[in-house]
């Protein structure tokens, strides 16, 4: 959401995104930060019209984010738990 920039160790956090059209990206959101999809839509809106932020990378999928973080490490992102594989680390379980 825009909030922190780094990760504890001093790296650079770049975020993956869903695309709106994916199921968890209106799952995630909701039950992260109690927005719809379509509000938050409108939250990024803002936060690149105002300057404050860059949206973060929109990609594809599930498998689209596990092979992304595979890759680079400073990525950030959210699967369905079904779709978490060897070579990535679990930051939070959201229930």
């Amino acid at each position: 959401m825009a909030k922190t920039k780094k990760f504890p160790n001093g790296s650079i956090v770049v975020p993956l995104d869903q695309k709106s059209e994916n199921g968890i990206y209106g799952t995630f959101y909701q039950k992260v930060a109690g927005k719809s999809a379509t509000k938050m839509s409108k939250y990024w809106v803002k936060l690149i019209f105002t300057g404050k932020a860059e949206a973060p990378k929109k990609v594809g999928g599930d498998s689209d984010v596990v092979e992304l973080i595979k890759s680079n490490k400073n990525m950030i992102g959210y699967v369905d738990a079904a779709s978490v594989t060897d070579g990535v680390k679990v930051a939070y379980t959201v229930k």
